[in-house]
């Protein structure tokens, strides 16, 4: 694995790790991030990390950055939506293919087979890949 491809996996940990957070469930993603914001008054950016006990801390920036990206994928196409719900369910739920699986057939009538579920990945992940590229540069004004 090559670094950028490490900073990907890193970046989408991160989001993973931030939509599983129980204070986030049924909430706006924008609760997150006006929490981690900080105020006019204070100095530095102290507050854009939200700790946790045992886990890495969550970049919320970077996490609604990267849930941007997800959304940007298209979801008109069959194979496109397959792709996307596949990245959601591997990096914002735990457990293992079959957990997954059922999560996408009970919750977005998607059936995904384990020898295609590699491939469907991968292509997510080339979509998230693309679509953070052209986010990161937008912000960067490049």
């Amino acid at each position: 694995m090559n670094i950028e491809e490490q900073i990907l996996e890193e970046r989408l940990q991160n989001w993973g790790r931030w939509n599983r957070d129980p204070k986030r469930q049924g909430r706006s993603p924008l609760c997150a991030f006006m929490e981690g914001a900080k105020d006019d008054d204070e100095e530095g950016e102290k507050n854009t990390v939200e700790p946790h006990s045992d886990l890495p801390p969550v970049d919320v920036k970077d996490a609604l950055l990267v849930q941007k990206a997800w959304q940007k994928i298209p979801s008109s196409l069959a194979r496109y939506r397959k792709a996307k719900m596949v990245v959601g369910v591997a990096y914002c739920y735990s457990g293992g293919f079959l957990d997954m699986r059922y999560k996408l057939l009970k919750y977005y009538q998607i059936n995904v087979h384990e020898k295609e579920f590699d491939k469907l990945l991968a292509w997510g992940r080339k979509m998230m890949k693309n679509n953070l590229l052209r986010l990161d540069r937008s912000l960067h004004g490049v």
